[in-house]
């Protein structure tokens, strides 16, 4: 869906899966969520047009969830 998305709006965006969900891939285990980082725009952004573009298809997108910046708390990781 990903691919369909980045060819149908000719978007150059590298996207790359990152988190948990490569760890349990790696470890045989299923998982559903899935984290994915951008090169050139805001995930918020990706998130709001992947959904618009796959609602005109019919197609059933889930929810998608916005990590707001905290450096106050990065510290601590």
């Amino acid at each position: 869906m990903v691919r369909e998305f980045l060819k149908a709006r000719e978007l150059k965006t590298v996207v790359r899966v990152a988190g948990g969900w490569v760890r349990d891939k790696l470890m045989n285990k299923h998982s559903n969520d899935i984290d994915l980082t951008l090169d050139d725009m805001k995930g918020e952004q990706f998130a709001l047009q992947f959904r618009e573009y796959f609602a005109g298809k019919d197609e059933k997108v889930s929810g998608f969830g916005v990590t707001r910046l905290n450096p106050g708390m990065s510290k601590h990781l």
